[in-house]
């Protein structure tokens, strides 16, 4: 996975600005998940990381000369703007077209109301083998370690649940394994989505998310889409 995400994350978070919604015409795309606007502004799918280079072309025969309405938009400490994006005649959601193709996977670093749709194209793109699923993604959370410094996907069974002051630690397939620690801020979120950590005990999950150490190959939740219950529909 891009080692760039990680980038994007610490980017995003610390966004000072936004606005709600405005038109602009698409130029060409600078990677599978960038592209330039013809006044010159970069534009980054929010919540959508490309999967390879081949990304590029699809990305770029989406907005290239096309009218574009970018939505939910922060922008960056770069400059650059960190939005939904649709594609203004269809209205059809570039970032999701992506996905649904799979040609991106999703990478939630932020709060955003398609957030579920993304989700959903992931799933159907996953089942059907399409683009970068046509390979296995996951990686047993026991073999978590080999994705240090990088982006991934990750499957366990919850062996335990320990907070730590305003942190919850998920540990899967037995400690000193993998976990997912998250603020305390994150657990009504988890519970809305029928994912109450303290409940989660013995079931297989998978999360996504730059894996660091810390005392082990852990995930750090920036967005509750990070975490799912597999084999569960809701």
């Amino acid at each position: 996975m891009p080692l760039r995400c990680v980038l994007f994350f610490l980017i995003v978070l610390g966004a000072p600005g936004a606005w709600a919604q405005e038109s602009a015409i698409g130029d060409r795309a600078t990677s599978g998940d960038t592209f330039l606007l013809r006044d010159g502004r970069e534009v980054r799918l929010a919540n959508v990381c490309a999967a390879d280079e081949k990304a590029q072309s699809f990305l770029d025969a989406a907005v290239s000369g096309a009218p574009l309405v970018l939505k939910d938009a922060v922008r960056d400490r770069y400059g650059r703007i960190d939005a939904q994006v649709f594609q203004s005649n269809s209205g059809t959601s570039v970032g999701e077209d992506l996905v649904r193709e799979g040609k991106a996977y999703v990478c939630p670093a932020r709060a955003s109301d398609d957030l579920d749709a993304l989700m959903e194209a992931e799933r159907r793109a996953r089942d059907a083998r399409r683009g970068l699923w046509s390979a296995e993604q996951d990686t047993r959370a026991k073999d978590a370690a080999v994705l240090r410094g990088r982006y991934g996907f990750v499957v366990g069974t919850v062996t335990g649940v320990k907070r730590v002051r305003n942190k919850v630690h998920l540990f899967l397939d037995g400690a000193p394994g993998f976990k997912m620690s998250l603020a305390a801020r994150f657990l009504r979120p988890l519970k809305k989505r029928g994912l109450d950590p303290f409940l989660l005990k013995g079931e297989r999950l998978r999360v996504r998310g730059w894996v660091s150490d810390d005392e082990g190959p852990t995930v750090l939740m920036a967005d509750p889409h990070q975490m799912e219950r597999l084999d569960f529909r809701p």
